[in-house]
């Protein structure tokens, strides 16, 4: 696996999603998608508002076979958008 370096969080709520979202397009490629979906919520938790992150986090539990969350999270991505 590609080694991803973790800095610290941004202070803006929107640059932390968006390092977030980049860590979890990292670990989802490398196939480890328990981490991508943590980085995906934690991007969700910084901007709540933007939908793409809660689609990002429903891809990484659909990837690990978690469907019902997967569903989840799509719907509320849905609400959002």
């Amino acid at each position: 696996p590609a080694a991803v370096r973790l800095d610290a969080a941004e202070a803006d709520p929107k640059k932390e999603a968006e390092r977030r979202v980049k860590l979890g397009r990292a670990a989802f490629a490398d196939g480890d998608y328990g981490r991508a979906a943590e980085h995906f919520a934690a991007a969700t938790a910084a901007d709540p508002a933007e939908p793409t992150t809660y689609f990002l986090h429903g891809q990484a539990h659909f990837a690990a076979g978690q469907y019902r969350d997967a569903v989840a999270r799509i719907r509320d991505g849905l609400a959002r958008d």
